[in-house]
């Protein structure tokens, strides 16, 4: 007779030990909830870090770490940050929108980040970091000037100011003048011989050709009129500094081709054709003229870095035609085509 005992803790062939039910003790393995020491750590952890080493008297306490990592994460999740707000009474100045006209937008950019653009965005960031921090109890004079150094960059790569594209949307409507006949070099010598009957009619006979070349009907009664009233009414001693000139009361992204949201672009040339245009005549020497209207339509083809066809300001060439007739500049608005060449 064969004696059989019984054990509980025996497994049968094919069946695998261990499970809920399992009557002996399984140890599981260890696992490390804390980063590994090769484990690389993020930037707003290394912000951080830099912040308490450049601040020994800034303690590196759990409070003080848990509020600078939650402030240091706000400003890198904040992608757009605006630290120069330019006010609306804010333009730009006469030098730097003739520099446009000439061409040199980079320039008149460089001149407005001159006076004022960096002093004012190193403020604007100081100031937002100074208001963010204390947003989360730190008080940014606690920290040494590297560490402010190094949480000022985190908003500066952040801002999308534009100061130079803001004045210019501030600048407004201006008075421009475009040189339809940029001197008189090549007018007869008929025209200078002094004010009188046959200098009259050689100037009459002179304007009426040049304006016809640029697209005006000399038959049209209207034209004629105004052409004789230029000439009477006008500059009384010719030479070859005087101009006839289209004044345009417009926008500067008008006159000169601007994209707001982007660059200043001047190509070489461009052609504007006006119609029934303002027009002056006028000796910016000593500021006498005459102004009119034609009918019909003007082509006016300018350089932006020729000074004798190029678009600008009125009152920045000699003796404006502003100051010196007394006139309102907005009546001075055209209807007009630009096309770049």
């Amino acid at each position: 007779m064969t004696t059989q005992t019984y054990n509980p803790n025996r497994v049968a062939a094919g069946v695998t030990s261990g499970g809920q039910f399992t009557t002996g003790t399984r140890m599981e393995p260890q696992v490390s909830l804390t980063p590994s020491a090769t484990e690389p750590k993020s930037q707003v952890e290394e912000t951080v870090d830099d912040v308490f080493t450049y601040s020994p008297d800034f303690e590196d306490t759990p409070e003080n770490r848990e509020a600078l990592t939650a402030a240091v994460q706000d400003m890198y999740d904040d992608e757009h940050h605006t630290a120069i707000y330019v006010g609306h009474d804010d333009k730009l100045t006469d030098e730097q929108i003739s520099s446009i006209m000439r061409g040199d937008a980079q320039g008149a950019s460089d001149n407005v980040f001159e006076s004022w653009g960096h002093e004012s965005q190193w403020d604007g960031n100081q100031e937002f970091l100074r208001t963010h921090l204390g947003s989360h109890g730190i008080d940014l004079d606690d920290l040494d000037d590297d560490a402010q150094d190094t949480l000022r960059e985190i908003p500066e790569n952040h801002d999308d100011s534009d100061i130079f594209a803001d004045l210019a949307r501030n600048t407004g409507d201006q008075l421009f003048v475009a040189p339809v006949i940029p001197h008189m070099s090549n007018a007869p010598a008929a025209t200078r011989s002094g004010n009188n009957e046959e200098a009259t009619q050689a100037r009459v006979t002179y304007l009426t050709a040049e304006l016809t070349r640029l697209g005006i009907d000399p038959n049209l009664d209207s034209n004629r009129e105004t052409i004789q009233e230029l000439v009477e009414n006008g500059p009384h001693d010719w030479h070859e500094g005087m101009r006839l000139e289209v004044l345009d009361y417009a926008p500067l992204t008008d006159a000169a081709p601007y994209d707001l949201d982007g660059e200043i672009y001047l190509p070489d040339n461009r052609e504007t054709v006006y119609t029934n245009p303002h027009v002056v005549l006028m000796d910016r020497e000593n500021g006498s003229g005459h102004s009119g209207q034609l009918t019909g339509t003007l082509t006016h083809t300018s350089e932006a870095r020729d000074r004798y066809t190029r678009v600008d300001l009125d009152r920045t060439q000699g003796y404006s035609w502003e100051n010196a007739a007394g006139i309102i500049p907005s009546y001075y608005k055209n209807e007009k085509v630009t096309r770049l060449l």
